[in-house]
């Protein structure tokens, strides 16, 4: 049986997610961090908020990953190489949003 993977509807959604996450790191990052962060130049300033971001997605893919890594449900199990579940195909749809992100802000 076909399981229905994440279209790009859920990507769209992650994309965005990185998008506010970005939007909240320029805004919090002067206040909370007004020490390190006021003295950077505006290059370094922009490096900020994509390792802000870059370092959120890393923490957030491992808990959903490797959950599915350690115990592979009967799907994936049965066929190494295409098998799937839900929770692999979300692993794989957050992180394609990451690289559409990482595309446009980090270049």
């Amino acid at each position: 049986q076909e399981r229905p993977q994440p279209g790009s509807s859920t990507i769209h959604k992650f994309v965005l997610l990185f998008c506010g996450l970005h939007v909240a790191s320029i805004l919090v990052a002067p206040r909370l961090f007004a020490t390190h962060y006021r003295p950077l130049s505006p290059s370094e300033q922009r490096d900020w908020h994509g390792r802000v971001v870059g370092s959120l997605f890393a923490t957030g893919i491992v808990f959903v990953a490797l959950p599915e890594y350690l115990w592979p449900g009967d799907a994936l199990a049965a066929d190494e190489a295409f098998g799937t579940s839900d929770r692999a195909s979300l692993a794989c749809a957050i992180a394609a949003a990451f690289f559409v992100w990482d595309v446009f802000f980090c270049t």
